[in-house]
């Protein structure tokens, strides 16, 4: 009878033993799970600070660059501004991480990083960026457009260039898919326009049209004589054929006056993204050199289709590369939140002040009426747009 007991007590004390195990595992489990998540966060948290602290080296980045282009106007402080253009001309391996403090006085010179706070009280927060550098000379222009609008982009080059390389759509336009759908046929490409909706569902790439003046002086008396030797267009159609990279000669003036179908220039595509950035360019010739200080302008559109990200190059007459100089500046910028890092590439746009050039004067989506009288009379109009 006793052994029955004894044996019964066992049992039961298994038991025991086997549910607190049980319990001890899941509450294991779940304190491992809860850390785990704890950690995530943590890392999650001081990896956007480390971003943001990235992002504050880019704004004053911008304010240097602000710095820079104020100094180089004024003539009174040119030797401030040779000083600036030789240390950000230096490539970005030697460029120093501090040139910001350095050149520029923005940060602490004697630290060599970038606190970034408010307040005191931030400085718990242990943010900082650490380096900052800023490269003026780009290889291209790198932009996107939405449907129907444009893009007036300085040609200021760091020397002469004859060639303009226009590149367009990425898998961000084609709905993040590889295969580009391609319009039917070109043999007559003023026939294949469907309608815009319909361009637009069929992410279609957009048609381009490029206007290039290649000479910031000229004639204002005299601007439709002088603008036949200094501005030139190309219109650029998405095509299945023809040959890839085709040199176009853009039209000048007087011969885009007489539009036809034989103004467009087809431009082959490719028919995947797999392997390619973009799925279309095209080089335009502009006939001879221009050179850096020759003020040229570009103002690229999109028409048809929805938004289009596009990659302006400069080549010379051997189809070296151009680089950009000063036109969209990079800036590469790390951040520091505790022990967490993250860098960041930035590209910013430095608009010239001094030229303030209008997109257009008016735009609608409706019905517009212009009415235009000259005459000595004070009195009344009576006409009146219908």
């Amino acid at each position: 009878m006793a052994t029955n007991k004894f044996k019964r007590g066992g049992v039961s004390m298994f038991l025991v033993i086997v549910a607190g195990s049980l319990v001890a595992l899941v509450v294991a489990s779940f304190l491992r799970l809860i850390i785990r998540d704890q950690q995530g966060a943590s890392n999650s948290d001081l990896s956007q600070s480390a971003y943001d602290s990235a992002q504050a080296g880019v704004e004053d980045a911008k304010r240097a660059l602000l710095i820079y282009q104020k100094t180089c106007a004024n003539v009174a402080k040119a030797n401030e501004c040779s000083k600036m253009r030789a240390e950000l001309s230096k490539d970005l391996n030697t460029q120093s991480c501090r040139i910001l403090a350095e050149v520029f006085g923005i940060g602490d010179l004697g630290s060599s990083e970038t606190i970034v706070q408010t307040n005191a009280e931030d400085s718990s927060l242990n943010q900082a960026y650490t380096c900052v550098k800023i490269n003026p000379t780009t290889a291209n222009f790198e932009g996107e457009l939405n449907a129907n609008s444009s893009k007036i982009i300085p040609l200021k080059s760091d020397r002469a260039f004859r060639f303009v390389k226009i590149s367009w759509h990425t898998k961000a336009d084609n709905n993040n898919v590889a295969e580009v759908k391609l319009p039917s046929s070109d043999s007559d490409m003023l026939e294949v326009f469907a309608k815009n909706s319909e361009w637009e569902s069929s992410k279609f790439p957009s048609v381009v049209r490029a206007q290039i003046i290649t000479s910031g002086s000229f004639d204002y008396s005299n601007y439709i004589e002088s603008d036949k030797n200094i501005s030139k267009t190309a219109f650029l159609f998405p095509s299945s054929s023809g040959v890839s990279d085709a040199i176009i000669s853009a039209q000048s003036s007087a011969t885009r006056h007489n539009f036809s179908k034989d103004s467009l220039s087809s431009v082959r595509c490719s028919n995947s993204l797999n392997s390619a950035t973009y799925a279309c360019s095209a080089m335009i010739d502009l006939g001879s050199e221009i050179s850096p200080d020759a003020g040229a302008l570009m103002k690229i559109s999109a028409q048809y289709g929805a938004t289009t990200n596009y990659s302006i190059e400069l080549f010379d007459s051997s189809r070296g590369a151009v680089n950009f100089d000063g036109v969209q500046p990079l800036i590469d910028s790390t951040g520091r939140a505790s022990d967490k890092f993250r860098r960041v590439q930035s590209r910013v746009e430095m608009n010239s002040t001094t030229l303030p050039i209008p997109d257009f004067a008016v735009s609608t989506d409706g019905k517009f009426c212009k009415v235009m009288i000259v005459r000595d009379s004070t009195e009344p109009s009576t006409i009146e747009c219908k």
